[in-house]
């Protein structure tokens, strides 16, 4: 059953990952659990901590957001402080090591910060301008950057602007923007970055609110709230009403059945036109046109017409260049006369 956690003022702000959790009270940050690796930032490794422990030498703080074996808190100061497993440089601190950083370290070259996610090994921020910025893990682009390599200090998300708020999946990141649209980018093999597709991209894209419809996928509109976790990604717009995308094994989505969201062509008794996922299911040749998602061939049809189109790309009548009339007439293209 619930039970309370005991702090000394009331929190604010809450981020929990597998094994640790963390809290903002009174401008103060509690951690507690695991801090196998210093994410708990007491200077401690491999300890169990089943209450509270004030995280000291900090700005006030005011919100947090913890990995798997890391923590970042942001400071009314618009600076970021991180601290435990450093193996991705998911700290920031410009450094892949095995040695953790047992205390908060100040973010280098980073400043005006609003908001900050962390994913499993990376860690992202958004700035009062709109920018985002991320460091860590990248081997599914989840930082935004088109090398796998790990990315050891915060850089700059070029494929994204005007963001306000951010949250970090396992091996994705997504950003609620200013007009209330998502964009995430990352890993999308179970189309946890919502496009429809099951690749993974380090740009930003924004993400659809269902199938291809012929001409675009419609996008999710009117989010005010969104919140990624390990492999699936929730939103909430202006209305009230859930969105849900990605991994579905356990239910998780919320959709009354399993299965991921990524999108499934369909072509079933198609040979053309669109296969609801962007792509298409056939093309047709030279002579024939695609109707009803079929691939049907052209029969001119000049029946009463002695001038103008033929229904296939042809004219009616011997002269071509005056749509079937002789030099000196005109051709009414609505009666082909």
């Amino acid at each position: 059953a619930p039970t309370a956690v005991t702090l000394p003022a009331n929190a604010n702000s809450l981020s929990a990952r597998e094994n640790h959790t963390c809290a903002v009270a009174a401008g103060k940050l509690y951690c507690w659990g695991a801090s196998r690796r210093g994410q708990v930032g007491d200077g401690l490794d491999d300890t169990v901590h089943n209450k509270p422990v004030a995280v000291a030498n900090v700005p006030k703080v005011v919100a947090v957001a913890t990995g798997s074996l890391h923590t970042c808190l942001l400071g009314a100061d618009q600076a970021v402080y991180c601290f435990g497993d450093q193996a991705y440089a998911q700290t920031g601190t410009g450094t892949v090591s095995s040695t953790d950083v047992a205390k908060p370290a100040k973010v280098p070259n980073l400043s005006g910060v609003v908001g900050i996610c962390a994913g499993v090994n990376h860690s992202c921020a958004v700035k009062t301008n709109g920018t985002v910025w991320c460091w860590g893990a990248n081997n599914h682009r989840q930082t935004g950057q088109s090398s796998g390599d790990v990315i050891n200090k915060p850089t700059k998300v070029n494929s994204i602007a005007a963001a306000t708020k951010l949250t970090c999946g396992y091996g994705h990141t997504c950003a609620l923007m200013t007009d209330k649209t998502v964009k995430c980018w990352g890993n999308n093999k179970v189309g946890q970055a919502g496009n429809y597709a099951a690749t993974s991209s380090h740009k930003a894209v924004t993400v659809a609110a269902g199938p291809h419809t012929g001409t675009k996928f419609p996008l999710l509109t009117n989010i005010v709230q969104i919140e990624a976790a390990r492999m699936s990604t929730c939103a909430i717009d202006s209305g009230g009403e859930i969105w849900c995308w990605g991994d579905n094994t356990w239910g998780q989505l919320g959709v009354g059945k399993t299965g991921h969201s990524v999108c499934q062509p369909d072509c079933m008794g198609k040979t053309c036109g669109y296969d609801g996922c962007g792509g298409t299911c056939g093309v047709c040749g030279s002579d024939s046109d695609c109707r009803d998602n079929q691939c049907l061939k052209c029969v001119a049809d000049c029946k009463g017409r002695n001038c103008g189109s033929d229904g296939c790309g042809g004219t009616c009548g011997s002269s071509k260049l005056f749509g079937g009339c002789p030099n000196g007439w005109i051709c009414d293209y609505e009666t082909g006369q």
